[in-house]
């Protein structure tokens, strides 16, 4: 049995194609998925078969059942050769898929700059937006490729321009440590303190995910380095609870406000110190951040350092002068709360630094009634308690 067209075009074997078409295929011929003999090689990247098939009139801008196009398959699979030839059969160059992706997308989704440079000459919008609103800029920004991006900001692309969740191009780069690509954004005049819906900036979301070059560059463009979010975070916060220290640093340099707390009442310290980032802690405290600062809704950073036996965190704090005694909510001391949770190390080091272990909490509860009573902590205590005995 003799293969049909859209098979032998399929597999690129231009001498069956002609063959067949000689003998009168017909070259529209769709299968149950809306594919032609045009699109099957186009696929494949068959160029001489497309070639072969478009002298004898295939139809260029079929659409499949997916939407797509000979121009956007070519596109999606980055076939350059296919789509100069598809282009100068007059392929739609904005046709879009049922995902509403255009073929320009498609190329600068994955950074095909002769694909990319191919379509702007054939005049393709350069700004049109995906249903999400994503714009050909946003994918080589997100994906880090540079020289797309060039292409598309010389090709005079909205710089600025927001998907469905106003997030730009220089948010996407930013977040993904694209500093080449936030250089060019930031060159072309974007806007560096464009937050989105929750109110993230590009500062934010760098300083979140520890990239610190790309920190540096959004401050020498005078981002707003205490712009906080929608849950009042803000730069400095997000790196001290992710304990990247080189953020920490670029942030402090540029005179963040160090002890701004968010809407729950957290600080950059209490995060860093519950978290147990010792050399986070350390630069803050280094910076003027108040060791004792407790917020209306947060705790003070030694209880969250002894709560999370952070050894090291609860030795800088006391070293800066941090109070030993000081409570929380429930009226539990750091030591309290170091006997409860079982950090000997800890609940050793708040002793020797005076804590007073005879102090109770709202529940009645001292460190000695928290720890088993024949371990040597226990012991630790009930000498403490005869010396502070009057």
């Amino acid at each position: 049995m003799r293969r049909s067209l859209r098979d032998a075009s399929g597999d690129g074997d231009s001498s069956e194609v002609y063959s067949l078409i000689m003998r009168g295929a017909n070259v529209n011929e769709t299968d149950a998925e809306g594919e032609t003999a045009l699109t099957l090689a186009v696929r494949n990247g068959h160029s001489a078969v497309v070639q072969l098939l478009l002298q004898v009139h295939a139809e260029v801008n079929h659409v499949t059942r997916q939407g797509s196009t000979a121009l956007t398959l070519a596109a999606d699979y980055g076939h350059a050769a296919v789509v100069q030839e598809l282009l100068r059969a007059h392929a739609e160059v904005d046709h879009v898929n049922k995902h509403g992706v255009t073929a320009l997308l498609s190329a600068a989704y994955i950074g095909h700059s002769e694909l990319v440079q191919e379509l702007l000459q054939a005049h393709a919008q350069v700004d049109r937006a995906n249903k999400h609103g994503i714009t050909a800029l946003m994918w080589a920004a997100h994906n880090g490729h540079s020289a797309v991006v060039q292409q598309l900001l010389q090709a005079h692309a909205q710089v600025d321009h927001a998907n469905e969740n106003r997030e730009t191009a220089l948010m996407w780069a930013a977040r993904k440590g694209h500093s080449t690509v936030v250089e060019y954004l930031l060159r072309a005049h974007a806007y560096v303190d464009h937050a989105n819906n929750d109110e993230v900036t590009a500062l934010i979301t760098a300083a979140l995910d520890g990239h610190s070059t790309v920190v540096r560059q959004l401050l020498q463009a005078h981002a707003q380095v205490d712009r906080a979010n929608n849950q009042g975070i803000t730069a400095l916060m997000w790196a001290a609870y992710k304990g990247h220290t080189t953020v920490v640093q670029e942030l402090l340099r540029a005179q963040a406000q160090v002890d701004r707390a968010n809407n729950q009442g957290n600080t950059a310290l209490t995060w860093a110190a519950w978290k147990g980032h010792s050399e986070v802690v350390h630069q803050l405290l280094k910076a003027g951040a108040e060791a004792d600062l407790v917020t209306r809704k947060g705790p003070a950073a030694l209880i969250l350092a002894a709560q999370g036996g952070h050894s090291a965190v609860v030795n800088d704090l006391l070293e800066y002068g941090a109070s030993v005694d000081l409570r929380n909510r429930e009226g539990s001391t750091a030591l309290v709360i170091a006997a409860k949770e079982g950090h000997k190390d800890v609940a050793r080091m708040l002793i020797n630094a005076g804590a007073d272990p005879r102090l109770k909490n709202n529940a009645g509860e001292c460190a000695l009634s928290l720890v088993p009573g024949d371990s040597q902590l226990a012991t630790e205590l009930r000498l403490v308690e005869q010396k502070a005995r009057p």
